[in-house]
């Protein structure tokens, strides 16, 4: 009769491969946030995650890739931000300008809490390397926008539409790192005034 095995179980091979991106991921966080995305290098984050470089590069063949990864994953934590805020598809103009107003609070407290996302973010901005997570995320704002907003301006050309979004979510953009880069009370007041720009928008320029 053979007896049961008393070695545990290896996780399935992707459950592993899985576990250990994360871990790599979770490294590149606590580096981050000590040194910022410039500093981080292939040989800090395998003494970080406790994994040798040939492991690490199993699954990131550099570190722009592994910033990819991070950027990535934070456009969808602002994507799903933004769906949450636009799920009720009955919103009047002034409930749009409402949940906008609190959208650009959202991401201003989450840049915040989350210090290594505003420096994955920025570096999201300027590399070139990285620029087609923002241009996607962008596009990708600017069309949940427009399903939102078209029924409520039916008498603009949704070329113009289209325009007008992008400018409000490059709004809500601004005004955040804008109030970042201050200290706490002119932050304030820097997210306040990007909010106040809302309602004449949409309201004023809008027909």
């Amino acid at each position: 009769m053979d007896l049961p095995s008393t070695t545990p179980a290896r996780p399935p091979l992707q459950h592993r491969s899985k576990q250990r991106v994360d871990r790599i991921l979770d490294a590149a966080r606590e580096l981050i946030a000590i040194r910022g995305c410039a500093a981080l290098t292939m040989r800090d984050l395998a003494q970080e995650s406790g994994m040798t470089p040939a492991s690490i590069y199993r699954y990131f063949p550099n570190r722009a890739a592994v910033l990819e990864r991070l950027g990535e994953d934070y456009a969808r934590l602002f994507i799903d931000r933004l769906l949450a805020a636009l799920e009720d598809r009955s919103l009047t103009r002034e409930g749009f300008v409402v949940r906008f107003r609190t959208l650009i609070d959202e991401f201003y407290a989450l840049h915040l809490r989350d210090p290594v996302l505003r420096d994955i973010w920025q570096g999201v901005l300027v590399d070139k390397a990285l620029s087609g997570i923002a241009r996607r995320t962008r596009d990708t704002g600017v069309r949940l926008l427009m399903d939102v907003v078209a029924p409520l301006f039916p008498d603009v050309r949704p070329a113009e539409l289209k325009l007008d979004m992008l400018l409000l979510l490059e709004l809500a953009t601004t005004a955040t790192s804008a109030a970042l880069d201050l200290p706490a009370s002119d932050a304030r007041r820097v997210v306040d005034r990007g909010k106040g720009w809302i309602a004449p928008l949409v309201h004023d320029y809008l027909p």
